[in-house]
């Protein structure tokens, strides 16, 4: 891994999942892509991230389903969830399961480079 920090972006939207990678990039991170919640599990269970940031609405799943999970499993990473429906009972339950921040979408490079700061910095 590097002294890079290294990033999971999970959302099945194919534009936004490569736009935060370009950004995350170009800011020095080592990025990884997951489009659905089997796929970042895989990947999880694979290799250690620092950060996961991951969309709510992923088809079959949600991001608070992986959230579950990487918590399950006992994994440290901080998890950073993105959502277009930012009500406050799901705010409440991303807390409950142990989520950093809760981002409302659109999210814009200077507020995606902030909070991912903000996540590491709290390691």
């Amino acid at each position: 891994m590097g002294d890079r920090a290294s990033i999971l972006v999970v959302d099945d939207e194919e534009s936004l999942r490569f736009t935060f990678e370009f950004f995350l990039r170009e800011a020095g991170y080592d990025v990884t892509t997951a489009a659905n919640f089997d796929e970042a599990l895989s990947l999880l269970v694979g290799r250690e991230f620092n950060l996961v940031i991951v969309d709510v609405i992923l088809g079959g799943k949600t991001g608070l389903d992986l959230v579950r999970e990487i918590r399950a499993r006992w994994l440290s990473c901080k998890v950073i969830v993105i959502t277009g429906d930012p009500t406050g009972e799901l705010a409440t339950d991303a807390q409950r399961c142990g989520v950093m921040d809760f981002v409302p979408k659109p999210v814009c490079k200077d507020r995606l480079l902030q909070i991912t700061q903000e996540a590491l910095d709290r390691q």
